[in-house]
């Protein structure tokens, strides 16, 4: 039996979706930081944009990031079980380029709206910091664990390396995503039922 020479092709760092995706969450976090640091909340009248509008932006960020996560984990799996390399190669490019359009924009309007609601209605009860601390926990699950899955699973799949490796990395990021999943479900279910502590 003879072992196949290791392979010494170069890999990219980070896939193209992975930059892009970096990109829009520092372009997120410099709006979010800078709402915070700089006053940002405090320089609008408390009812410069309307209560309703600021659900919505919460309720669609929501969506967005619950859904994506939700499907796109979904997606990825039926990929997998069809067993045709090119669908889940396919699959595994497309994960972060839906994070890039639908996760990270969901997540900093979610922040934002959130941010601008708890000032307006002057909201800082226990639900609500159960709500950011489960959502915060989710985010640096994805941010930490996920996004460098995600990146491994597109570079590999771009160069046609479904492997065991590749296997691994897809199981996990599986395992990692209903873990961030769950949580982003807590945070919401804070958000909709405002339980007292």
């Amino acid at each position: 039996m003879t072992t196949a020479p290791p392979d010494t092709r170069p890999r990219p760092r980070l896939h193209t979706s992975t930059k892009w995706l970096l990109g829009v969450i520092v372009l997120g976090m410099t709006m979010t930081v800078s709402t915070r640091v700089l006053g940002g909340i405090d320089l609008l009248p408390a009812d410069a944009v309307p209560t309703s509008l600021l659900l919505f932006g919460l309720v669609l960020g929501a969506v967005l990031v619950v859904g994506n996560i939700i499907v796109t984990e979904a997606w990825t799996y039926m990929a997998e079980r069809t067993g045709d390399r090119q669908v889940l190669r396919f699959a595994a490019r497309a994960v972060t380029w839906a994070d890039v359009f639908f996760t990270a924009p969901g997540i900093f309007l979610a922040v934002i709206s959130g941010l601008f609601l708890t000032e307006q209605l002057g909201h800082h009860d226990a639900w609500v910091r159960g709500a950011e601390t489960s959502f915060i926990t989710a985010g640096v699950i994805w941010f930490v664990l996920l996004v460098p899955m995600q990146n491994r699973l597109a570079v590999r799949a771009e160069q046609d390396e479904l492997d065991e490796g590749f296997t691994t990395i897809l199981h996990r990021w599986y395992g990692f995503g209903i873990l961030a999943t769950a949580i982003t479900l807590v945070a919401v279910g804070f958000a909709v039922f405002q339980p007292q502590f």
